[in-house]
């Protein structure tokens, strides 16, 4: 696909600081090329889905006839000029073009005139670290606009069982689509949950039987991360919150059914995360408890030792002193009694701490 050649560059959030509101800034680091494609509903059948570029997405919206209700997907947000086009077709406020393309805010929803404008997380656990996509969502009268930071298996998804679901849907429409991109991230949310708990669940054997200092930094590490996860789960509650108590005009009553349950979901993801996070911060109590077990098994292992020793270095003190006058010193057999005499006391010992189970 034909590229625009873009305005600005990629830059950070810091960076961003000190453009007039509503610049078309990227602020995340994924390189990808832009790619939109349109899917044009009629009632509850599919009759268009196909890829195009911008140019000819401008054309396709002049040809929508008023019965047939359009999802406009775009994946990929680095080139913001093709971006900026894409929302001035459908004049959307250059404010939320500057909030879909600045990836490190929170989830949010805003409610205008226009629409409906989401923003949202989907979330991914690679090699125990956490990976942040940007979702977009933009509902206009009888078209949904989505923007994907990165290509996802979301957009796969959602249009796999689309037409399955259309023919359940009574009145569908943009909302039934938004829904279903937005169940389809929380779902996601499950997995990464999933992901979490086995690698808690992991930190946890290691910080019982393998207390080892790498643990403690890997452990801070996953602290961060699911304090990033609860804020993300909070925030995308707090939307569907309002959907549910404003009701918003561009969304059909009878799909609040549907949003609720995603709320529900929310609810449920918000508690298992709280408890994950005080399972979690409890970790770090039971490295330095093991690490202390750990302490004292070798104090009470080096003491045993010092121990047992104390006697024989009696022994071999006292004759050790150089006086005259020892009658011990002058039998035959002096010298092996010694040795049997410690092997006796030696034995004798172990036996009792064994008993006092010192020893195991």
């Amino acid at each position: 696909m034909h590229e625009e050649k873009e305005e600005i560059s990629i830059v950070s959030s810091s960076e961003k600081a000190g453009f007039l509101p509503g610049t078309a800034i990227y602020t995340g680091n994924v390189d990808i090329p832009v790619n939109i494609s349109i899917t044009v509903l009629r009632g509850n059948r599919i009759i268009k889905n196909k890829e195009v570029t911008v140019e000819e997405l401008a054309r396709e919206l002049e040809n929508i006839r008023g019965e047939n209700y359009v999802w406009i997907n775009v994946c990929g947000m680095k080139n913001t000029e093709t971006i900026k086009k894409v929302t001035q077709y459908l004049n959307i406020h250059s404010l939320f073009l500057e909030d879909l393309l600045n990836v490190d805010q929170r989830p949010r929803l805003i409610i205008s005139d226009n629409g409906l404008f989401f923003i949202l997380k989907w979330l991914e656990l690679n090699n125990n670290h956490l990976v942040k996509n940007q979702v977009a969502i933009f509902s206009k009268n009888k078209i949904l606009l989505t923007f994907f930071e990165t290509s996802l298996p979301l957009t796969k998804k959602v249009k796999k069982t689309l037409e399955v679901f259309l023919g359940q849907v009574k009145f569908p429409g943009p909302d039934i689509l938004a829904y279903l991109i937005m169940d389809q991230i929380v779902d996601n949310y499950f997995k990464v949950m999933e992901k979490l708990e086995d690698l808690i669940e992991f930190l946890e054997d290691r910080a019982i039987n393998e207390p080892e200092p790498e643990l403690l930094e890997e452990i801070q590490d996953l602290k961060r991360e699911v304090i990033i996860v609860r804020r993300i789960f909070m925030a995308s509650r707090e939307i569907f919150s309002k959907i549910l108590r404003l009701r918003p005009e561009p969304i059909n009553p009878s799909s609040i059914y549907y949003f609720d349950d995603v709320y529900d979901h929310l609810v449920q993801l918000v508690e298992e995360i709280d408890s994950l996070r005080e399972i979690l911060f409890g970790l770090t109590e039971l490295y330095m408890s093991s690490v202390g077990n750990k302490s004292n098994d070798v104090m009470m292992i080096l003491t045993i030792i010092a121990t047992i020793f104390i006697p024989h270095t009696f022994i071999v003190g006292v004759y050790g002193m150089n006086f005259q006058y020892m009658p011990e010193l002058n039998w035959r057999y002096g010298y092996f009694a010694v040795w049997i005499l410690m092997i006796v006391l030696t034995i004798l010992e172990i036996w009792y701490f064994k008993k006092k189970g010192w020893l195991k």
